[in-house]
């Protein structure tokens, strides 16, 4: 274990709720990390070992944070009941960094996807235009949703969304490389963003850039799949 990544700080657990592929939404009071951004992320020190909460969500005035923390490795059945003091570490990552473009499209893949729902909700609708998220397993940590939004260019049958993203008002839909799921695309990210992109008329393709969270590797393909005019702002997830 990096020092980094020691326990520096003490948090009290205040919800916990199980998600699909055996996530858990973890919502700790924590102010002095309360501060984080989008794409950072935290270790949590349980009796099992240290697991990274990677965050959704953070409210500085309610010093709090909430992530999302794949209970598969811990033993079955197993959760940090709500009340019980957990050891954090500092705020891992370093973020997206300076965002590009008016209007954005946001990716995120496998523990990219809670970065780039806590992106979407900081930014709001008028910038957060497009969110995609996409996992190489068989399910994501939600369970998808019909979309109220018509989005051009999606391949037939991709008409699933996430329920946060419908709640703010910004469409969104799901890539599933690893099983197919009804209303997701059986296929990567990227096939959707180009799908996207192609329906875009030249005339208005200014003012757009992507913002992807996942991991350094996925991201490192990512950009040969990102059209040349769609400037890159990248969050790089271990």
């Amino acid at each position: 274990m990096t020092r980094d990544a020691e326990a520096r700080y003490q948090g009290r657990v205040l919800s916990v709720a199980g998600l699909p592929d055996g996530q858990l939404l973890i919502r700790l009071a924590v102010p002095e990390l309360a501060r984080a951004a989008p794409g950072h992320y935290v270790h949590l020190h349980l009796p099992q070992g240290s697991h990274p909460l990677w965050l959704v969500e953070a409210s500085p005035e309610g010093g709090w944070l909430a992530g999302l923390l794949d209970a598969r490795a811990l033993p079955e059945g197993y959760a940090p009941p709500p009340g019980q003091s957990v050891g954090c570490s500092g705020l891992q990552g370093e973020g997206f960094g300076e965002l590009p473009g008016e209007r954005l499209v946001i990716l995120g893949q496998d523990q990219g996807v809670a970065a780039a729902l806590f992106l979407a909700q900081r930014l709001g609708k008028a910038r957060a235009r497009l969110v995609l998220l996409g996992t190489g397993a068989e399910r994501l940590p939600f369970r998808p949703r019909p979309s109220r939004f018509v989005i051009p260019g999606m391949p037939p049958g991709t008409i699933a969304g996430n329920g946060i993203m419908e709640q703010n008002g910004i469409a969104s839909r799901l890539a599933i490389s690893g099983a197919e799921q009804p209303g997701c695309h059986h296929g990567d990210l990227p096939e959707l963003l180009t799908a996207w992109w192609h329906t875009v008329p030249a005339w208005d393709r200014h003012d757009w850039a992507v913002a992807a969270a996942g991991p350094w590797h996925w991201l490192e393909g990512l950009r040969h799949h990102v059209p040349e005019s769609l400037p890159l702002a990248d969050c790089r997830l271990p």
